[in-house]
Order: C-alpha cells, then sequence, then structure tokens
C-alpha cells in the first residue's frame, strides 16, 4: 500500500487502547458509528492509533509513530484484505505519543492543535473570582451567553505542548506559549485523561487569549 496527496493512513491497535485506558477514547469502529449524533454537540471521541502509511517526503511523522486522531476530524475507515484502517489528512492528527502508559510518557501536539492541562485553581481564581465550579464547567466550559445552555462556553487550562501547523502561513510560528493560562471554547476540542490528570487537544483557531501568571 501507498498513501497519496497528503493523505495518512493509520491502523488501530486493541493493545494500544488498552495501554492509554480511558474511558474518553473508544475504539475506532464504535466512535465513528456514533459520529451522525455530532450536530449541535461537543464530542471527546479520539483514536489512539499507529501510523501504517504516509506520502512520499512527509517530515515530521514516521511509519510506526504512534498518534492522537480526533474522530470529529473528516476521518474515514477504509477496510483492506479484511483490515480495518483509517485514513486522514496529515493535518488531522493532533498528537504523537511516546512511551505510551510509561511514566516517561509524553504527549506532543502536531498540526496546530494545542495541548492543555486542566487547572482548576488557576480557572476558579482568574475567572470566577476563586468560588469553586462546578464540574460540569470544568468539562463543558463556562457559558458565555447569560448562563443559557447554549454552546457559546469557555474553558481556561494551562498549556502544555503547542504544535507547529502546517496550514495558514501566520500559524508557522506558534503564538502561545507552554505554561501559560489559554481561554478557548471546547466545542471542537479533544478531552482525555491520563495518570490522574485531565487533558484537552484544542484547534489553534479556537485560542481566544492567553494569560501569564
Amino acid at each position: 500500500m501507498r498513501a497519496f496527496n497528503d493523505l495518512v493512513i493509520l491502523r488501530p491497535r486493541e493493545d494500544l487502547e488498552k495501554a492509554w485506558n480511558s474511558a474518553l477514547i473508544h475504539t475506532p469502529d464504535s466512535a465513528l458509528l456514533s459520529a451522525d449524533d455530532m450536530t449541535g454537540m461537543r464530542h471527546d471521541h479520539a483514536a489512539i492509533v499507529e501510523v501504517f502509511r504516509l506520502p512520499e517526503g512527509v517530515e515530521g511523522l514516521a511509519v510506526g509513530d504512534i498518534v492522537v486522531l480526533p474522530l470529529f476530524s473528516g476521518s474515514k475507515v477504509v477496510v483492506v484484505d479484511g483490515e480495518p484502517l483509517l485514513a486522514c489528512k496529515r493535518r488531522a492528527i493532533a498528537a504523537r505519543v511516546t512511551g505510551l502508559g510509561q511514566p516517561s510518557e509524553r504527549i506532543e501536539a502536531l498540526n496546530g492543535y494545542i495541548l492543555t492541562r486542566r487547572d482548576r485553581e488557576a480557572f476558579e481564581k482568574r475567572m470566577n473570582r476563586g468560588m469553586v465550579m462546578p464540574d460540569q464547567f470544568l468539562d463543558e466550559g463556562m457559558p458565555l451567553d447569560g448562563g443559557s445552555d447554549g454552546i457559546v462556553r469557555g474553558c481556561l487550562e494551562r498549556i502544555v505542548s503547542v504544535g507547529t501547523a502546517y496550514l495558514s502561513p501566520q500559524l508557522q510560528t506558534p503564538k502561545q506559549r507552554q505554561g501559560e493560562l489559554m481561554f478557548f471554547n471546547p466545542l471542537s476540542s479533544c478531552r482525555f485523561r491520563r495518570f490522574g490528570q485531565v487533558y484537552r487537544l484544542t484547534p489553534d483557531e479556537h485560542c481566544q487569549f492567553t494569560l501569564e501568571d
């Protein structure tokens, strides 16, 4: 198999799913089957997969890399010789994982995505006058449209990693900095838990502003 036109072929692996071991990461088949109910809702569905084939000349990824793919990104399932694979554009891959499941595990944001870590204390202090927020605000974002249940929401989380963008030239040099607090609309973010910490991968265009401590 050879890939063309910036299309990356990814292979789901059960052992990767077990090592990731998160209630918010679904197996690719079951997650993709639920894609029809995405309208008007945020989805945390993502696949932890192996890079199986790359087009010639692609830099920054290698066959065998373990990556995170948000399943709202336009990927599609293809079955070749009885084996299910995922096909997507390179820019749809949100992060690379090294040392999966080990104490040295590292998640690196890619392709204009920003990896953030939940910082409840900072969110409450800077955006809620130090008062305790309900867990729903931490998960779904703080309502910004008069307290209604609409989709206009915001989260404040701490930046862990900023991915170099391959799309717009103005995004080639990341503007956000590691350690800053980033305020963003979580509508298109992908949330997951690693070693007791809640993280999120969010496209750069949903970053609204950053704060320093």
